[in-house]
Formats: structure tokens, sequence, C-alpha cells
């Protein structure tokens, strides 16, 4: 977590967590001591050259204490991102994903690389959310996802489905 003139920059943690709150920590939390979680340990285990030697607890800015930036920048790269930035960006409000809290920051951007947006609903299922250029390879995706969401066969699909 790097702070530049009032704009906070964040990365996002597997477990969702900004700023190593963890799930768990809450809206209002302040700087404080946390201890980390089993994931974010692992993760962290090649910068310290395995997990025996990660840290359990860490220092963090709260929650609360993110929110108060003017700004708010979060980065996510690869694959192993695409889930979490989904539950971040597209999921509840929630304690389970801190991140999630971005969510209601009034000036919050996510800048992700196409592996981290693979599960947002934009890119997974865009016809759902707005027009799409149909291509046979967009028409198979669409029609499988279809036929695995009714429970009918797609013979004939309606306009409605």
């Amino acid at each position: 977590m790097r702070q530049h003139g009032g704009c906070e920059q964040a990365g996002i943690g597997r477990t969702g967590h900004i700023g190593f709150n963890e799930p768990g920590s809450s809206r209002e939390s302040l700087t404080r001591r946390i201890t980390l979680d089993r994931i974010t340990r692992q993760d962290a285990a090649a910068d310290f050259r395995g997990e025996e030697n990660v840290p359990r607890f860490a220092l963090t800015m709260g929650v609360g204490t993110i929110l108060r930036a003017k700004k708010i920048v979060l980065m996510a790269w690869g694959e192993n991102k695409a889930g979490v930035v989904a539950k971040a960006a597209e999921g509840p409000v929630s304690e389970a994903v801190s991140a999630s809290f971005l969510q209601n920051h009034p000036d919050a951007r996510f800048f992700i690389d196409t592996a981290a947006s693979r599960e947002l609903t934009r890119v997974k299922l865009p016809w759902l959310v707005g027009p799409v250029k149909w291509t046979p390879q967009e028409t198979r995706r669409a029609v499988c996802w279809l036929s695995s969401s009714l429970t009918d066969p797609v013979l004939k699909p309606t306009d409605e489905e």
C-alpha cells in the first residue's frame, strides 16, 4: 500500500484483502496490528525465502483509514486474482472481502490485466450487460451458458431467453 498526494495505491490479495485487512476487517477499522491469514502468508513465502520466515503479524492501514483517501487505485494482475477481483468489484459489499468496500468510494479505480478480468460479468457473460459482437465463438459460448442455465434443452431459444 502506497500513498501519493491523497491517493492510495493498493493491491488485492487472494482473500480479498487490501492493505492486509484480512476477511472480517470492519469498514471502520483503523491502522492496527493484524494476524495474517494462512493464504496471505503462503502468497508471501517466495519473498521471505519460505513460509516459515513470513511474519505472522503485520501493521495495516485500516479500511476506514484507506476510505478517507481522496482517490484509491487498486491493482491486480494474473488469472489467480480473477475470482477475487469479481467479488470485490461486483459482489456484495462485505467484511468477508474488504476490497468490496471500495465499491462505495467516490473515486476508486481498479486497474487490472486481461487475466484478472476473466470472471467479471462484462468479460465472462457480456450478453448480460450490453451489446455484443456476435461471432460464431461468442454465439457458442452464449448458447452453452444458456443451456446450462435452463431446465429445458435449448432447441429453439425464445426472445426472452
